[in-house]
């Protein structure tokens, strides 16, 4: 047990970023815009979730990202107890013998190894396990070193004892290394990797305001836009008043409430990309207002801010669907359930739209967007037709995945039966041809309005469902088949058919992510991937290198 003084810092994390909001607003690290990449890309990306165990470098202050707080003592992991928390999610007291614990960086492949360091205020004791291996000679009261072996997977830190009058808080895990002043996407292991550059700015000395791994900005820095609907944890959100909202001083940002607004404005500012928000579907007008007002303080002003009302609110797999079915219903828009569900997500989103044009105003900073079922273009007819909400729409947008069907259980047995080279005859011969259908009947819908038709997710669709998930034969197949050079030809085959059939920005679904029985979503598997060993994200790349906007 290593006994904790009271911290000699003067300045909390969050104190620093609000500070720096203008610095966020204006440009990467208050320097003028690096040339931009992304000023006639054709494509955007959904990013992963912000946890413990993604696979993206996100944030350079791992604790944001961390496991949320588990209870347990001595000698077990977890116990039933309760832990007291303060509003921001810091341990406030512990009861005799309760261990507060967390996790950072458990992701299956490796991060930076090297020294990382541990700042916190406020008095206690904290025991650190798994891939970081305390160093006393470097430590002092408030500042810890770690050596940290990523082969161990995870960083285990417990908080042992806590002065509830002073209680241990504010604890950052800051990685290794820094960025150089005058590129904020080149990662510096040290000042030597700078020069010619700009000067050296360590992770330690600037976390507040560096915030983002360069490594991951530097993945992200050709695409377009950047759709923050995981971030925001938009499925089955339950944020209704703008006081549920996540905030900068959250403890972290990978509970149920997600990251705050300010973080994704930031992120999009520093790539100089359009940022794509898509609001709580329980969210009530005040929360639509002040997110527009945020949006519009800080979003650079050259950049355009997406809305859309939730996700998916047509699928029935999410709450939001059910809520829109219920409140249509109760509003007696249509004696057909599915179509008052329909109907009232389009109302809804067109009052979500006006608040966000009172805002940002009409035109080129703000794009409305209303969603449909790729697989049902009646669906697009519904949400912009009811009270006329196409004249209030700048975009019909739909997810046209390929190789849907591929994981049902009506097709688990033949899918089994499949070799690899059968599985990529079948999806060029059959699912890219239905997601051509698709795409070709949501562009003529949106064609008849005046609308331009986006895609708000996809790319390739091997997932098993149903139970399929669990067919071992099947997961390997789908596997190899997502890391097989040919799923980069099949995506550009994807693509191109996607602009001959009338599509324009297509923001692809995942960015980073593993490989696993929910899906194989990721464009890259782990951060570090080379481009060569990434067929997906190649393809999306060549197509990104080949051809520029054409809308």
């Amino acid at each position: 047990m290593r006994k904790m003084g009271r911290s000699p810092l003067a300045a909390i994390w969050v104190s620093a970023f609000l500070s720096a909001g203008s610095v966020l607003a204006a440009g990467p690290d208050g320097a003028p815009a690096v040339q931009r990449r992304n000023a006639t890309s054709p494509l955007g990306t959904n990013l992963e979730w912000v946890r413990d165990f993604s696979e993206g470098w996100i944030f350079v202050d791992a604790f944001r990202a961390s496991r949320p707080w588990v209870s347990g003592t001595a000698s077990e992991w977890q116990d039933s107890r309760e832990l007291k928390l303060d509003a921001a999610g810091w341990i406030a007291s512990l009861e005799p013998g309760q261990v507060a614990r967390t996790m950072v960086l458990t992701a299956t492949r490796a991060y930076p190894d090297g020294d990382y360091v541990v700042l916190y205020e406020g008095e206690g004791s904290i025991q650190y396990g798994g891939a970081g291996i305390y160093d006393a000679g470097q430590s002092r009261p408030g500042r810890h070193v770690l050596r940290v072996d990523p082969a161990r997977r995870g960083i285990l830190i417990a908080l042992t004892a806590t002065n509830p009058a002073n209680p241990l808080r504010n604890i950052r895990v800051i990685m290794p290394g820094g960025s150089c002043a005058g590129d904020p996407f080149r990662y510096a292991s040290d000042p030597t990797k700078c020069a010619g550059v700009g000067p050296y700015r360590s992770f330690e000395a600037d976390y507040a305001t560096i915030l983002f791994h360069p490594r991951l900005l530097e993945s992200l820095r050709t695409y377009r836009v950047i759709r923050f609907m995981n971030w925001g944890r938009t499925n089955n959100s339950r944020q209704v008043t703008w006081s549920d909202r996540p905030k900068l001083s959250d403890a972290r940002w990978s509970t149920e409430k997600g990251v705050p607004i300010e973080v994704m404005v930031g992120l999009a500012n520093r790539l100089g990309a359009d940022a794509w928000f898509t609001l709580p579907h329980r969210a009530d007008d005040d929360y639509a207002r002040q997110a527009a007002r945020l949006v519009n303080r800080l979003l650079r002003k050259e950049l355009k801010a997406y809305v859309e009302y939730s996700n998916e609110v047509w699928n029935g797999q999410f709450q939001q669907a059910s809520y829109a079915r219920a409140h249509g219903t109760a509003l007696g828009l249509s004696r057909n359930p599915f179509q008052a569900q329909l109907f009232f997500y389009s109302k809804r989103s067109v009052e979500i739209f006006d608040i966000w044009a009172g805002e940002l105003g009409e035109g080129k900073r703000l794009a409305r967007v209303m969603a449909a079922a790729a697989a049902n273009a009646w669906s697009s007819i519904q949400v912009l037709d009811h009270q006329n909400a196409s004249r209030k729409t700048d975009a019909l947008a739909i997810a046209p995945y390929f190789g849907n069907a591929l994981g049902s259980p009506a097709e688990q047995a033949r899918v089994q039966a499949m070799s690899l080279d059968a599985l990529f005859a079948e999806l060029e011969t059959v699912a890219l041809a239905k997601a051509v259908e698709m795409i070709r009947s949501h562009a003529a819908v949106a064609r008849a309005r005046g609308l331009p038709l986006i895609a708000y997710e996809g790319g390739q669709h091997l997932v098993g469902f149903g139970g399929t998930e669990n067919n071992a034969a099947i997961n390997a197949l789908f596997d190899q088949a997502n890391r097989d050079p040919r799923m980069g030809e099949i995506y550009r085959k994807y693509l191109d058919s996607w602009k001959a059939s009338g599509g324009t920005l297509l923001v692809h679904f995942l960015h980073i992510g593993p490989f696993a029985k929910s899906g194989r979503w990721g464009a890259l598997e782990y951060q570090e991937q080379p481009r060569a060993a990434a067929p997906k994200f190649n393809a999306l790349q060549a197509f990104i290198e080949r051809n520029p906007a054409w809308w």
